[in-house]
């Protein structure tokens, strides 16, 4: 049988249960969240978040800096840097005189670093995206190379660092292939250039900015690959399809070599893209037929591939490694 002093017990329990709940509730949650000596000046309030249109052609959007108005009227306490921030970083972009390669150079240059666009076959366009990008008020050099020579590519990682003092981030996009040609009519010098473009100047590429990486132990290198490096699809041919295989094993070995000194290798293989290229080779029967195996019901613009390069390159993607990211449209679920 219960005594009276227990009822006293629960009764103070009670109260003292009711007191502390109102004192949590009159709590600032999201001070409850912060370490001793941390200030937030965002908290979850109406704020609107800000929002930031980027053109790839004109490269408008470079490090622009927002201010969203907060519910009394004033303004935020700090500014809002467009994401990923890559002030003082430095790229190398190979194959950035077109195609995703362009589309990447200029978004870096958006985002703060320096750039430098490599062509090789077509240094004039290489210099005129070079040229856009300082005249959006970024920072970006043209450099013609032969990447499937190692001294070309020595050449290249010689000349960035003489001029912005450092390599942090390349991404290989050079590559291509010349004709839908089946195994059987393809013959020993086509293979070998193919090989050459799509592989060994990965390898070139990698291997001239490497010294630097290791010394300074921070990297990221990305290699775009294709769908057609992960499995068998149409409008494309065996040695394309294996050398954007080869990437992908080229990638995984790499990263475990240098994982331990900072330097992260990764992979995005890109579905067909609209580039100026691609458009000109695609009939409507063959962009219907590509449609209809697409989940999100459309062909890839080349902006589409920037955003998964951009993150493979910051700060935010240095505990991913030897990794490959499908930016297909759902077209490639492994």
């Amino acid at each position: 049988m219960a005594h009276i002093g227990d009822a006293h017990q629960a009764e103070n329990q009670g109260e003292a249960a009711g007191e502390q709940e109102q004192q949590r509730a009159e709590r600032d949650p999201v001070q409850e969240m912060e370490p001793e000596g941390f200030e937030v000046h965002l908290r979850a309030t109406s704020l609107p978040l800000p929002s930031v249109a980027f053109d790839s052609q004109s490269g408008q959007g470079r490090r622009a800096l927002l201010t969203s108005g907060d519910p009394q009227g004033g303004t935020l306490p700090e500014q809002v840097g467009i994401y990923p921030e890559l002030r003082g970083k430095t790229a190398i972009v190979t194959g950035g005189n077109t195609g995703i390669g362009e589309a990447v150079a200029r978004r870096l240059g958006a985002q703060g670093a320096n750039v430098t666009v490599i062509g090789s076959r077509h240094p004039a366009e290489a210099e005129r995206v070079a040229e856009e990008i300082r005249a959006a008020g970024g920072s970006a050099l043209a450099v013609a190379a032969d990447l499937t020579r190692l001294s070309e590519g020595e050449r290249m990682a010689r000349e960035t660092i003489d001029r912005f003092g450092q390599v942090d981030i390349l991404v290989n996009s050079a590559g291509g292939f010349y004709a839908f040609r089946r195994v059987v009519d393809t013959d020993e010098d086509e293979w070998d250039r193919v090989i050459d473009v799509n592989l060994k100047s990965a390898f070139v590429s990698a291997r001239s900015v490497l010294p630097d990486m290791l010394e300074r132990s921070w990297g990221r290198i990305i290699l775009i690959s294709s769908e057609a490096g992960r499995m068998p699809v149409a409008f494309t041919a065996a040695h394309y399809a294996a050398s954007k295989a080869g990437l992908l094993g080229f990638a995984r070995h790499l990263a475990r070599e240098v994982a331990p000194n900072g330097v992260t290798v990764n992979v995005t293989a890109p579905a067909t893209t609209f580039s100026q290229r691609v458009r000109g080779l695609l009939t409507p029967e063959a962009e219907q037929r590509m449609l209809g195996v697409t989940p999100i019901g459309r062909i890839a613009e080349v902006d589409d591939q920037v955003g998964a390069v951009l993150f493979l390159a910051s700060d935010d993607a240095s505990y991913i490694t030897g990794a490959t990211i499908d930016v297909a449209g759902g077209k490639v679920m492994l």
